[in-house]
């Protein structure tokens, strides 16, 4: 059973391989044939047309003779329509002669007025470009004096400006120069017045002094007369002891009034150096 079916199974390889074969011979036949098909048509085309070719050239030679025959007939007649004209040509070319002579000595003539007339138009033409030109050297001339005029009014606009500036500045130095003097002016009256004051406190000073040296001397003078006053009253039951209570009373006494007028000098004193010290700033500036 397996050979009968490998048997079969080659029998039916082989018949696939010859319907492939079979398959692609007749492709190639068909296409022979369509070949062929096109050939027979593209050689029955170029026969109709050789012979439509053919027909076209008889045709145009039929055509061609006929014109030539035409042509013939159309030069004998114009041959003998030339001749008629060639007739009256001559008699036109006489008479034409005349004229044409006639119209060169008009034309001539006319030539020298039109040469006469363009010089005078090409003379007021130069007359005109130097007119033109002198003007536009004048325009020119004008414009260059105009911007020159520009240039200076600015000059002197920018000159006025400047000035202008510059007195407005020295205008205000000055015033500043003025509200200065002014106010020195019033330091020196206020220095013025602060030396007067320093006059016045010294004076004053000195014043106190002279009363502190009289508050001394008063002083010294009452501690002698109280000590001699309590040597003499030693004797009388006072004793040392009574001597003693008097001399420090008087002890104690003295030393306050002297703290009190040396509190006085200092404070003078302290005013005085505050005044002088004013007076040397306000001097210094």
């Amino acid at each position: 059973m397996a050979t009968s079916m490998n048997a079969a199974r080659a029998y039916r390889r082989l018949k696939e391989v010859e319907e492939k074969k079979l398959t692609n011979r007749l492709l190639l036949l068909k296409l022979e044939l369509e070949k062929s098909k096109k050939k027979i048509k593209e050689t029955k085309d170029r026969t109709n047309a050789i012979l439509s070719h053919k027909n076209n050239i008889e045709e145009r030679q039929q055509q061609k003779e006929d014109e030539l025959a035409r042509q013939a007939r159309e030069r004998e007649i114009h041959a003998q329509m030339n001749a008629r004209q060639r007739q009256r040509m001559a008699a036109l070319r006489e008479a034409n002669l005349m004229n044409v002579m006639k119209a060169k000595q008009e034309l001539a003539q006319a030539v020298i007025d039109e040469k006469k007339r363009f010089a005078v138009i090409i003379e007021k033409q130069k007359a005109l470009e130097l007119e033109r030109a002198h003007q536009m050297q004048q325009l020119i001339r004008e414009q260059r004096i105009a911007g020159m005029n520009a240039r200076q009014a600015e000059l002197d606009r920018k000159r006025d400006e400047a000035q202008a500036e510059f007195n407005r500045r020295v205008q205000e130095e000055a015033k500043k120069s003025k509200e200065s003097e002014k106010k020195v002016a019033q330091m020196e009256q206020e220095e013025l017045e602060l030396i007067r004051q320093l006059e016045s406190a010294q004076e004053q000073q000195r014043q106190a002094y002279k009363e502190l040296e009289d508050a001394l001397a008063a002083s010294k003078k009452a501690v002698l007369e109280a000590q001699k006053a309590a040597l003499g009253s030693s004797r009388t039951g006072g004793g040392k002891k009574k001597k003693r209570e008097v001399g420090d009373a008087l002890l104690h006494r003295d030393p306050t009034d002297r703290i009190g007028d040396h509190c006085k000098l200092t404070s003078a004193l302290s005013a005085t150096a505050l005044l002088l010290a004013s007076s040397q700033f306000f001097t210094g500036s």
